[in-house]
């Protein structure tokens, strides 16, 4: 846009030219509007300017606060002695060499470990320990996660049982409901009743703490199936078979 100066009329003064993209551009028409808008473009830019700072100054915390905020004067270094990659190695070492498997027992999966495997379980918080009447065996809780990873991803456990009954071509599904591990299925549960109650026991469980310890256990798990119209199966899990055991009836007469 270009503006001649005021009371020049003459036709050969060259006109002066002014940008209309500058802030303080103005006609003498809307001098209001000008200084409006010249101060909108300062407080933008004084805006912008803080915003950049906060910026940077956010950036400052969140490194600062990436730092591990450790718990006593002597953690860091006890933690930098025995770093995690260390134990988690130590773990799965452990638990290759001792062939350790693991039974799924509704969402969690159930995992024996001796006195040096407790301790590496609790430095590398894996699992949780479940308190039984065992002296020389402790049992520890693994979440599906754990277990997927120390399955898959370490290659340091296997997960037996539920897996021996697919292999098989039974439809497997939880049986919390019915006292048991699993019930299986011919085809799908759509289409046929479960035939099984699975009960899994692994080949550790003495006469003393078994599930199946007196004959009255086995009575109290027959009439449970029997009234679902289910066949009692006990699956117990060795280290490098799985044996399979049909229970259907008891007789005390017998047993004697």
């Amino acid at each position: 846009m270009n503006i001649e100066t005021p009371g020049d009329t003459s036709s050969h003064h060259t006109p002066s030219v002014v940008d209309s993209t500058s802030p303080i551009f103005c006609s003498r028409e809307d001098t209001s509007e000008c200084k409006m808008d010249y101060v909108d473009s300062s407080i933008n830019e004084e805006v912008d300017n803080i915003e950049n700072t906060d910026a940077i100054a956010t950036n400052d915390d969140v490194q600062k606060n990436m730092a591990p905020r450790w718990k006593g004067k002597t953690a860091e270094s006890k933690a930098l002695a025995d770093p995690m990659s260390k134990i988690v190695s130590r773990l799965q070492s452990s638990l290759i060499d001792s062939n350790s498997q693991g039974l799924l027992s509704g969402s969690s999966v159930l995992l024996s470990a001796h006195p040096e495997q407790i301790e590496l379980f609790n430095q590398a918080c894996f699992g949780r320990p479940v308190i039984t009447t065992e002296k020389d065996k402790q049992w520890f809780q693994l979440s599906l996660e754990e277990a997927f990873c120390l399955c898959s991803v370490l290659k340091c456990i296997e997960v037996v049982a539920y897996f021996h009954l697919p292999e098989k071509n039974w439809v497997v599904r939880i049986g919390s409901q019915y006292g048991v591990d699993f019930v299986v299925y011919r085809h799908h549960a759509a289409l046929v009743h479960s035939e099984y109650a699975v009960l899994v026991l692994s080949d550790g469980d003495g006469d003393t703490y078994g599930r199946l310890r007196v004959w009255s256990d086995f009575q109290c798990a027959l009439r449970l199936c029997g009234s679902v119209a289910k066949t009692l199966l006990v699956l117990r899990v060795g280290k490098n078979y799985v044996e399979e055991r049909i229970v259907t009836r008891w007789n005390p007469e017998q047993s004697c």
